[in-house]
């Protein structure tokens, strides 16, 4: 479990015990970052700006996070070597590739959106999301093509299937999930990171009072951007309420 990151960062505790949960190294030019607890849902990073960005730790995936101009550009999973979902990923890493590529080409000005009429964005989420067991971030941004054609059947349909997954939900899923009309769905239980993966998630989930009461304050701290990042002042309210077990 951990993550390749190609760009300059620093790898920020979010709680004074993280420490010792994780370990740092230097790797083929990038910072690799091991990660031994199996309840350490979020890792948050630094970039050379100050910024921090929030990453959703998932058991047995090693994520590749790419960082430009002190910017995520890019963030994927795929299985650890050695696990049963890493001899399925080699036979269809071309079909996970080309979903990446269409992700890429979807994210335009900052923002996920597939251009089409509403037939069209659905067929793409449905395309999306047939590999998410290797890489669940194919999940989500099927689940926020989905909330773009308004078909919560689709939303809720992406989280049921994730859920059975031994890794967590990432939190746009289960949000979206529930803002669509699914019951019984708590929030903080098996969901990571913390917070939204992607920056437009916030607005969606300002429609969910119960969601957002947390978080307001949070937001004020945002950077423009498709994956959530916060300034450097943001990360002292970050744990502040983590501290206070307003969000974790």
């Amino acid at each position: 479990t951990g993550f390749t990151i190609i760009g300059d960062a620093e790898i920020l505790p979010l709680r004074s015990s993280s420490r010792g949960l994780y370990d740092v190294f230097k790797e083929n030019n990038a910072t690799q970052v091991r990660i031994f607890a199996s309840n350490f849902t979020t890792l948050l990073i630094k970039t050379t700006a100050g910024n921090v960005i929030p990453l959703a730790i998932l058991p047995e995936f090693i994520g590749t996070v790419i960082i430009q101009n002190d910017e995520l550009i890019n963030v994927n999973y795929l299985p650890s070597k050695g696990t049963r979902k890493y001899r399925i990923a080699e036979d269809r890493l071309e079909e996970v590739q080309l979903r990446r590529a269409e992700i890429a080409a979807a994210a335009h000005y900052k923002k996920f959106e597939v251009d089409g009429p509403v037939e069209y964005v659905i067929q793409s989420a449905s395309y999306l999301r047939n590999e998410k067991e290797l890489d669940p971030t194919l999940g989500l941004f099927a689940s926020y093509a989905y909330a773009q054609a308004a078909d919560n059947k689709g939303m809720i349909s992406v989280y049921n299937y994730m859920k059975r997954e031994p890794e967590p939900v990432l939190f746009d899923v289960a949000m979206l999930a529930r803002i669509a009309g699914a019951d019984n769905i708590n929030i903080r239980n098996h969901t990571a990171p913390f917070c939204p993966l992607l920056t437009q998630g916030w607005s969606y989930m300002a429609l969910d009072e119960d969601i957002y009461e947390p978080y307001k304050d949070l937001s004020r701290y945002l950077v423009p951007g498709l994956w959530t990042t916060f300034t450097s002042k943001g990360f002292d309210h970050i744990l502040k309420k983590v501290n206070t077990k307003d969000i974790l």
